[in-house]
């Protein structure tokens, strides 16, 4: 409950540090939750979504802030979410910069069956999928359930994992052991249209199954190490508290903001003859424009 409060809070700031800068009309935000498929909170489609409208369009925060209020529940599609998060991208046709901030608090356990898919780095990353089937194991990444063939898993941290891993083959015979080949094969192929996705992970552990005495399948290093790969570069972050994600969303805010800035770390040369000397007064800057600028910057003389 606190990790989610905390993000409801930080995105009621993230949504207030814009207007308070004075550029809420050219800001654009929308919201896309997701979840399992069939929880009251996201209905059988799996996900809710507020439509992007300009941070200044009247009633649009309120209502991003109320779709954000019910109970977080249910498993994690993190490709269904990242799918429509691109699609309300997409539907934008100006050539403003795109740009995602994806939060989850853990591994996917939810995602499309993968019919194509390439490797990268030793990484699976899925590039076709059957959105008519889904793979849901439910509680964990690794794919479980006799629909599966048996194998030796090699993306499994522990041997008793790698024994009981289970996969199918793709349509071009590359195997998927889990979910995360679909969910980062989604990531890229938002990230190639065009769409610069920032990440955080929530408090992201071992990767194991609820059931007792259940073998950990990924260990949390190996979690994060894939949950940056759906970032685009440097832009993954960990956050191992409540107060970390808020101020992961100020800082957010902060860099929305600072796009905005016509000068950033400017000077001015203005040189003086010899026969005047500087006063000993400090240069101030006023706004003058019709949208009063909150956060004016400040100014030294040399």
């Amino acid at each position: 409950s606190n990790r989610a409060q905390a993000t409801r809070d930080g995105v009621k700031q993230f949504l207030q540090a814009i207007k308070d800068a004075g550029i809420a009309q050219y800001v654009n935000v929308g919201l896309v939750g997701f979840s399992s498929p069939g929880r009251y909170a996201t209905g059988s489609n799996g996900y809710l979504e507020v439509g992007m409208k300009n941070v200044a369009t009247a009633g649009h925060v309120d209502q991003i802030n109320k779709t954000l209020s019910p109970t977080f529940s249910g498993g994690t599609f993190t490709q269904l979410g990242i799918r429509k998060g691109t699609e309300m991208l997409q539907k934008d046709t100006s050539g403003n910069q795109k740009m995602m901030i994806l939060l989850t608090d853990g591994v996917p356990t939810f995602s499309y069956k993968v019919t194509e898919a390439s490797t990268i780095n030793n990484t699976v990353y899925g590039t076709k999928f059957d959105t008519s089937s889904i793979d849901q194991p439910g509680d964990t990444s690794q794919l479980v359930g006799s629909r599966y063939t048996a194998g030796n898993d090699p993306n499994a941290s522990s041997l008793v994992a790698r024994q009981n891993g289970r996969y199918y083959r793709t349509n071009n015979n590359v195997a998927i052991w889990n979910t995360w080949a679909a969910t980062l094969g989604e990531a890229k192929i938002s990230k190639d249209s065009g769409t610069e996705i920032h990440a955080l992970g929530i408090q992201l552990g071992d990767d194991k199954r609820s059931i007792s005495n259940a073998p950990v399948y990924l260990d949390s290093a190996n979690v994060r190490s894939r949950a940056s790969l759906l970032a685009s570069s440097g832009l993954y972050k960990d956050a191992n508290s409540a107060p970390e994600v808020q101020k992961y969303l100020e800082d957010q805010a902060d860099a929305v903001v600072s796009q905005f800035n016509t000068v950033n770390q400017g000077s001015i040369s203005d040189p003086l003859g010899s026969q005047f000397i500087y006063g000993d007064d400090t240069p101030t800057v006023k706004s003058v424009g019709s949208s009063v600028v909150q956060n004016l910057p400040t100014v030294t003389k040399s």
